[in-house]
């Protein structure tokens, strides 16, 4: 799969419980997707940990062309920010 150095050199090291598997899943399965300013792709989704141990959010950022992974990171907040948009 495409992905930039930085997610190469830096973020997949950062977050190592998140596996590029499970960011792709996140990629083909978002709970939400949003276009950023600078056009790059934000996919939420839940993720297993790499060992098995739990679940969680995560979001996925890629470049605007959907595909090339950017960086990927735990986010705790989504849930959160999902029921306040609900209300």
């Amino acid at each position: 799969m495409k992905a930039t150095d930085y997610y190469r050199n830096f973020a997949r090291f950062n977050h190592p419980e998140i596996t590029e598997e499970a960011a792709h899943e996140v990629m083909r399965n978002p709970a939400r997707t949003e276009v950023q300013a600078n056009g790059r792709v934000r996919y939420f989704g839940k993720v297993t940990f790499a060992d098995g141990s739990r679940t969680m959010y995560a979001r996925v950022i890629t470049l605007p062309d959907g595909e090339t992974l950017h960086n990927v990171f735990p986010d705790s907040g989504f849930t959160r920010k999902t029921k306040r948009a609900e209300s």
